[in-house]
């Protein structure tokens, strides 16, 4: 068991809220109980669900039945031949934590327009890039006062890794990196401002930051590139604390206005 405080806290929330008990009725759990803690403990925290009802349930009888296969007669079982690389294969699966430095090796920008707009933004593009990164990269809340009614305040203000678990979530429903480096996340800058992004006629194209369109679980992002985002890309912010005309405009798709109860669980059934 961790020492260290936050480590602490981590474990405190899980132990509650997916074994309900405390962090010290698992502490004074003796020798032989602590197998079983371990096993809800993994389901719990990994899976969503107690270990007796996981191993209860029809969807674990069937995946075993028809994953556990016979192989040799010195290796008669699959799950005891990948038993000892357990540990291993856990790790690969589910250390996919979400932060701003492992996120925007992942990220592509490309785009969308006629041969004049690529013209245009082709200088800029690194510029975006930049500013997008930038963005990742800032702590907690959005600070933009238009949006301070809409935000639930709590401990993500401190977060450094706030707003890239947020893309994460938005464009991919999850709260965890893709499981393999061969899916990316597509960030196009689209020329053609369609009347369904200015909800129809609300925001002016010419003069209004637009919000940009996510497509949720294809990791795609439209962000809709006017007269407004172009000047701000001409001239970007050097202050890391200011918040700028491409933050508000990324602030609109990635505000966590609430509590999101989403976690992309399967239920089981017993």
């Amino acid at each position: 068991m961790s020492h260290q405080p936050e480590d602490r806290v981590k474990l405190m929330r899980i132990f509650h809220a997916r074994m309900d008990s405390s962090y010290n009725e698992i502490m004074q759990a003796s020798e032989d109980q602590w197998p079983q803690i371990r096993r809800d403990f993994f389901c719990g925290a990994l899976l969503g669900h107690p270990a007796e009802k996981l191993t209860n349930s029809r969807e674990f009888h069937a995946f075993k039945n028809g994953f556990d296969k016979f192989l040799t007669l010195s290796l008669p079982s699959l799950c005891h031949a990948l038993a000892p690389m357990s540990k291993t294969l856990f790790q690969a699966i589910f250390n996919r934590r979400v932060t701003a430095e492992s996120l925007i090796p992942l990220l592509r920008f490309e785009l969308d327009g006629d041969g004049n707009f690529r013209a245009q933004m082709s200088p800029l593009l690194r510029s975006f890039e930049d500013a997008f990164h930038r963005y990742l990269r800032g702590s907690g809340r959005p600070t933009d006062p238009s949006l301070a009614a809409f935000i639930i305040h709590d401990d993500a203000a401190a977060d450094p890794n706030y707003r890239a678990r947020r893309f994460v979530k938005v464009l991919s429903g999850i709260n965890l990196l893709p499981p393999t480096t061969l899916r990316i996340f597509k960030i196009n800058l689209v020329q053609s401002i369609p009347d369904s992004a200015t909800f129809g006629g609300q925001y002016n194209i010419h003069q209004d930051i637009i919000p940009p369109l996510p497509h949720t679980c294809l990791y795609k992002l439209d962000v809709f590139i006017n007269q407004p985002l172009i000047q701000y890309l001409q001239h970007p912010s050097d202050d890391p604390n200011a918040s700028t005309v491409l933050d508000r405009c990324l602030h609109y798709v990635f505000l966590e206005a609430g509590t999101d109860d989403f976690n992309a669980r399967m239920p089981i059934s017993v």
